[in-house]
């Protein structure tokens, strides 16, 4: 061009053509360092997301996505390990129709009802080939919603509901954007907590101006679903589909009590317990509340099936609590004790469950576990005593 363009001209429109270049070099890089830092985000804020995507198939454990796991067996299959067979519920076939259909979904129920794992097998059923997307917290949607545009036909895996909503999360707008006009199969499949929509439907009553437009906007999304409720106790024909994998012992033993808890409670809420109380023991946490705990699981274990009141229980623990280090522990007063033993952690189960006005029993799951322990301590000497003294003479015998 120089040969071309004499002088000045030539080195002008020279230079020209190298400003150009570089200005189309620098945002090309922008673009690349642009998309680089998207796909970033999306790896953090979808969980599951990669460059190939995860088509809802190819998720085989329900506990990876929320599903609580039930007390692990020894398999092959490290699947069937940490989950239980899938037993139908009366409900599954509305859900199932629900999920072909698409749209936003909703499962509501107790905690440990088995909402997850119902939604989970419906997903997989009727919708194996969507694209899976679970936004890991309330950002994270605004990349669902990309993800969802470009894939067309998938589902969004919103696992307790009650955190995705709010200002910062999801809105009946942005409900609408994730659900497309209609050109693409896309469902919004949540569960929720029923105590939390409850909540959620009386927020505001008191008059208050903040609560009242809070509740009313969680109103406005939930308005928009259509809802499946599964029930915490199991109906005799599920329990009859149950017995079909009694095979399972974790199903097997979950069967044994299915006159005091779901069948799901058990298996979802005992091994979440179990920690819960091992955990207590630190020195400076709950070492008082996980005495009283032990106390009662050993008084199961000798048979003592009548409730506890806390009388009893303030006489049994001290020795649990002196055997495993008593003031070194540091252990917390008698009532925050009592409170953190007795509260309603999942539904109806707890450490200790209320039984009658005055009285507590431990959640069954724990003491089967110590039975099951072969090197389980065995029951001290002063509880034998303090129990045969409480006894009736039916019991003692």
């Amino acid at each position: 061009m120089a040969r071309i363009w004499p002088g000045a001209i030539g080195s002008v429109l020279v230079a020209g053509v190298g400003v150009v270049a570089g200005v189309l070099s620098s945002r090309a890089a922008t673009r690349l360092d642009s998309d680089a830092a998207q796909s970033r985000q999306l790896d953090d804020e979808l969980f599951f997301h990669d460059q190939g995507g995860l088509r809802v198939r190819e998720i085989t454990d329900p506990v990876r996505v929320g599903v609580y796991a039930a007390a692990p067996i020894e398999s092959d299959d490290p699947t069937q390990a940490s989950a239980p067979p899938f037993i139908r519920r009366d409900q599954s076939p509305d859900l199932e129709r629900a999920v072909r259909r698409g749209g936003f979904v909703v499962v509501v129920g107790e905690s440990t009802a088995g909402k997850s794992r119902a939604a989970f097998e419906a997903m997989r059923a009727c919708l194996p080939d969507h694209m899976f997307i679970r936004p890991r917290s309330r950002p994270g949607l605004r990349a669902a919603v990309a993800v969802a545009q470009r894939e067309g036909c998938c589902v969004i895996w919103l696992d307790d509901l009650q955190g995705y909503l709010g200002n910062d999360g999801l809105t009946a707008q942005l409900l609408e954007r994730l659900l497309g006009d209609g050109g693409r199969h896309v469902l919004v499949l949540a569960t929720m907590r029923a105590q939390e929509r409850a909540r959620y439907f009386t927020d505001g009553m008191s008059g208050d101006a903040g609560s009242t437009e809070i509740a009313r906007e969680y109103r406005e999304v939930l308005d928009r679903a259509t809802e499946i409720r599964i029930d915490r106790t199991w109906t005799s024909a599920e329990l009859d589909r149950a017995q079909e994998f009694a095979s399972d012992p974790r199903i097997a033993a979950a069967l044994e009590y299915c006159d005091q808890y779901g069948l799901a409670e058990y298996l979802a809420a005992g091994p979440r317990l179990l920690a819960t109380w091992r955990d207590g023991w630190a020195p400076g946490t709950q070492p008082r509340g996980a005495a009283i705990v032990a106390a009662a699981v050993d008084a199961r274990r000798a048979g003592f099936y009548r409730c506890l009141t806390p009388e009893i229980l303030r006489t049994l623990h001290e020795h649990y609590l002196d055997e495993r280090g008593g003031a070194r522990l540091r252990p917390e007063s008698w009532e925050h004790a009592m409170v953190w033993a007795t509260r309603a952690v999942y539904a109806t189960s707890g450490l200790l469950v209320p039984d009658g006005p005055d009285g507590y029993v431990v959640f069954d799951y724990l003491p089967d576990v110590v039975d099951a322990d072969p090197d389980a301590a065995p029951i001290p000497d002063t509880t034998w005593q303090e129990l045969i003294r409480q006894a009736e003479p039916a019991e003692a015998g």
